[in-house]
């Protein structure tokens, strides 16, 4: 205060009685958005529009090409498959994660035998890379790999909460209905590596294998 330039900046996280002192000083105004204080905080201080992207905003930042935000997306969609992959596990259902051919994709399926006949049952979800936001198909396909975009017509949200619980509906409405699958089901949830992510991965498992933990040697 005694030399007039800004050393601390102010965090207005709650409604309280503002300080005297403070009163005319320039701060961070968290009390309604964090990422609209977040933002004005970095601002503030020069800090560059990367460091203000997270897991739960990288949608609005698909327009800046300076900002890795297909990196959010792929972890996105990790946990969406981890999620679905562990209600199909619960459930007794199969479930075929997409390759290149139709990427960000997943599909969970089961049959059941009633009489003489199987009742055979399919939901397949992607991220579209339209507007970002997943969509449903109920096509009777297990590989997601043989289903078309404009197959995925049914909005169901934009995060992997609203698609986990969609899913758990569709399930237990069905094992509700006509039982728990019996046939032992499956799951291929390999991807194929993009650019030069396998030279990447071998350099890491080095460095874990190695007590040289610096970086001239490599």
């Amino acid at each position: 205060m005694q030399t007039k330039k800004v050393v601390v900046l102010p965090i207005y996280y709650r409604e309280c009685q503002m300080p005297f002192f403070l009163i005319d000083r320039k701060y961070a105004d968290f009390r309604v958005d964090y990422e609209q204080g977040f933002n004005e905080l970095a601002s503030i201080f020069g800090i560059k529009e990367t460091r203000a992207i997270t897991q739960d905003n990288w949608r609005k930042f698909t327009k800046n090409r300076k900002v890795n935000w297909k990196l959010y997306k792929t972890r996105e969609f990790e946990q969406l498959v981890t999620a679905l992959v562990d209600r199909a596990y619960d459930y007794n259902w199969s479930a075929w994660v997409g390759g290149t051919s139709n990427e960000y994709s997943i599909t969970l399926y089961c049959s059941v035998k009633q009489e003489n006949e199987y009742i055979h049952k399919h939901i397949s979800i992607k991220l579209l890379g339209e507007n970002n936001a997943y969509m449903a198909s109920f096509k009777n396909q297990a590989n997601p790999n043989n289903i078309k975009v404009s197959d995925f017509d049914t909005y169901i949200g934009n995060s992997v909460n609203a698609c986990d619980e969609y899913v758990w509906r569709f399930m237990d409405d069905f094992n509700s209905a006509f039982g728990i699958p019996q046939e032992r089901p499956s799951y291929f949830t390999e991807r194929f590596s993009r650019g030069n992510e396998i030279h990447e991965a071998a350099k890491e498992m080095i460095r874990k294998f190695n007590w040289y933990k610096g970086d001239k040697l490599y």
